[in-house]
């Protein structure tokens, strides 16, 4: 998925290798570079903050950390196992797209990260 996102032009600031094999981070390293951010554990206090300060435009995780991503007001994307959406192959990844952009676009975003109600400021 990382080579896929990659070749249409999103940037992967970090991916989680604690289920990874000795070659699975052999491969994220040829595929990302010696640069890659690979994450064997993270605290959700050391997530929120990594969501945070590279201004993420979404998140693609399991769904332990969705409440992470929201409490950050990043977009989310479901893409463990037991996901809706098949993402292998060419159709895989056209659902894969598809499924960010509807992610990336929903309009609760705007809402979200504008101000509360009670702490917007009045004008006098």
């Amino acid at each position: 998925v990382v080579a896929a996102l990659q070749e249409i032009g999103i940037e992967i600031v970090g991916t989680s290798v604690k289920k990874s094999t000795k070659e699975d981070k052999e491969r994220i390293k040829k595929i990302m570079g010696d640069e890659a951010h690979m994450i064997e554990d993270m605290t959700p206090r050391e997530m929120y903050g990594v969501l945070k300060d590279a201004r993420a435009d979404i998140m693609l995780s399991g769904g332990r950390s969705q409440f992470v991503a929201l409490k950050a007001k990043v977009p989310w994307l479901d893409i463990n196992q037991e996901r809706h959406h098949a993402y292998a192959g060419y159709d895989g990844m056209v659902a894969l797209v598809g499924e960010i952009d509807k992610a990336l676009t929903n309009p609760i975003w705007g809402q979200v990260r504008r101000p509360a109600p009670w702490d917007a400021k009045v004008a006098s």
